[in-house]
C-alpha cells in the first residue's frame, strides 16, 4: 500500500514545465487540489530563487522554492529564507581558474546577483522577465571576465557551464573540475555541468525541508527528469520519472509517469494523491 502523500516535491524544467516553460492549467489544477486535501507543494530546482519564484507566481503556484540544487530554500515565492549554503572562496576562485583556462562559457549565482562570463549569453531570466519588477528590482546582473572575476569575492552558491561551440567536451571540463576543492557536481542537461558546494543537493534540499516541516520522507512524491534530481528521487519515499527522463533517472525511479508535454506531474499527483 502506498503511503499518505502530505508533500509534492516537484522539479521545474521538463518535468513541471512544459515544452513551453509553462505549467499547464491541468498541472495547476492537480497540485491546488492536492493543496486542498492538506497536501504541501514545493519547487525544487537548479534555478535561482526569484527566477523559480517567478514561474511560480505567474502559474499561481504557492508553496516552498528549494533553488539552485539545494542551496537556497524559500519559505514561499518571493519569501524568506530557510536556509542557505554558500560555497567556500576557495571553490568559487579555482573553478574560475579552471573555467578561464579552458576559455567556456558559465554563469555564476550569488546573493541576489547574477554573473555571465560572456555578455551576448544572457541568463534567460533577465531576458524572459526584463520588463518584471519582481526581477529588476530583486536580482542585478553583471557581465564579463572582470565581473566574474570580482564575484568570488562576494557570497556564492552555484556555478552553470553551458557547452559552446568549439568547446571543450563536457568529459574534459568535469575531469578539469576535479582539482576544485569542496564542490558537488551534477546535470540538468546533457550540454551543462552545475557545480555547487560539497554535499549539497536537490536530495539535501528536500530532506531539510522536510525536517522543518515535520514531514517523514515515506509522504513525499518527488517528480524529476535529469540527473541532478536522482538525489530528491532517492531521498523521497514516492519517486517518479518523468516519460521524457533521462534513462539513468528512470533506472533509479520506483515509479514512471507520463512526458511532461503530457501533463504528467497531473497524472502522477491524480494517482498518488487519489484525486477524483
Amino acid at each position: 500500500m502506498t503511503p499518505e502523500v502530505r508533500l509534492i516535491a516537484v522539479d521545474m524544467d521538463g518535468t513541471l514545465l512544459n515544452q513551453h516553460s509553462q505549467v499547464s492549467e491541468r498541472t495547476v489544477r492537480a497540485i491546488w487540489e492536492a493543496r486542498k486535501k492538506g497536501v504541501h507543494f514545493a519547487a525544487c530546482t537548479g534555478r535561482f530563487p526569484d527566477d523559480a519564484s517567478m514561474v511560480m507566481k505567474d502559474a499561481g503556484l504557492e508553496g516552498a522554492v528549494i533553488s539552485l540544487n539545494g542551496c537556497v530554500i524559500y519559505d514561499k515565492p518571493f519569501g524568506n529564507v530557510l536556509t542557505e549554503h554558500l560555497m567556500l572562496p576557495e571553490t568559487a576562485r579555482c573553478a574560475v581558474e579552471v573555467l578561464e583556462e579552458l576559455g567556456e562559457g558559465y554563469f555564476i549565482f550569488g546573493r541576489n546577483a547574477v554573473y555571465a562570463r560572456f555578455k551576448e549569453n544572457r541568463h534567460h531570466s533577465e531576458t524572459d522577465f526584463i520588463d518584471r519588477a519582481e526581477i529588476r528590482d530583486r536580482v542585478s546582473y553583471y557581465y564579463g571576465k572582470e565581473a566574474c572575476l570580482d564575484a568570488v569575492n562576494h557570497p556564492l552558491y552555484k556555478f552553470y557551464i553551458y557547452h559552446t561551440q568549439g568547446g571543450h567536451d563536457l568529459s574534459v571540463i568535469q575531469a578539469a573540475l576535479d582539482c576544485v576543492p569542496d564542490h558537488s557536481l551534477t546535470q540538468s542537461n546533457v550540454n551543462n555541468i552545475e557545480i555547487m558546494p560539497a554535499n549539497i543537493s536537490k536530495g539535501t534540499g528536500l530532506h531539510d525541508l522536510a525536517v522543518r516541516m515535520g514531514i517523514r520522507r515515506e509522504n513525499i512524491l518527488a517528480l524529476g527528469d535529469q540527473l541532478n534530481d536522482l538525489p530528491m528521487l532517492a531521498y523521497a519515499g514516492i519517486s517518479v520519472a518523468m516519460g521524457n527522463a533521462a534513462q539513468a533517472v528512470k533506472d533509479a525511479a520506483i515509479h514512471l509517469t507520463a512526458a511532461n508535454v503530457d501533463d504528467g506531474v497531473a497524472e502522477a499527483i491524480h494517482k498518488f494523491c487519489c484525486l477524483s
